[in-house]
């Protein structure tokens, strides 16, 4: 896709880490902050890991509570508002080549969704404590950026 595009992040980038098809971010975001209308090139994965935010897609309002995921396809124009404490989430972008592979299997990623099940909220929270531990030695030297918190 060829669109001008915001970089995965408009918070505070945390960490960082590509893994293969796949990207992961960790980011927090100022108490009541508000992101402008913007759009991703690749497919996200996105959830509140602490606090909360209210994602806009169109006409839609999605509550973000911790570990419930919402799923954006590539160039999905959307803005954010955050709580008022503050949020950290952690944003899985799916590249072009992971998006073939899911889709061979699922169409999950072609519409926007929130997802409110149990077992994909566990899920969640797994890939965000692997994510956490990871070290240079897991993710690969060149692409693992920490400033733990």
């Amino acid at each position: 896709m060829n669109l001008a595009s915001s970089p995965i992040t408009l918070g505070e980038q945390v960490r960082h880490c590509d893994v293969g098809a796949f990207s992961l971010t960790e980011a927090i975001y100022s108490p009541v902050r508000t992101l402008p209308r913007h759009a991703h090139n690749c497919a996200t994965i996105s959830y509140a890991v602490k606090g909360s935010c209210t994602e806009i897609v169109g006409s839609r309002s999605h509550d973000c509570q911790p570990f419930v995921p919402i799923v954006k396809p590539a160039g999905v124009f959307h803005s954010n508002r955050y709580c008022d404490s503050g949020t950290k989430c952690l944003l899985i972008e799916i590249k072009p080549s992971g998006l073939e592979m899911v889709r061979a299997f699922s169409k999950v990623l072609d519409d926007v969704k929130q997802i409110h099940d149990r077992t994909v909220m566990a899920l969640a929270m797994r890939i965000h404590k692997e994510f956490r531990t990871m070290d240079r030695a897991a993710c690969g030297s060149r692409t693992w950026n920490s400033m733990v918190r």
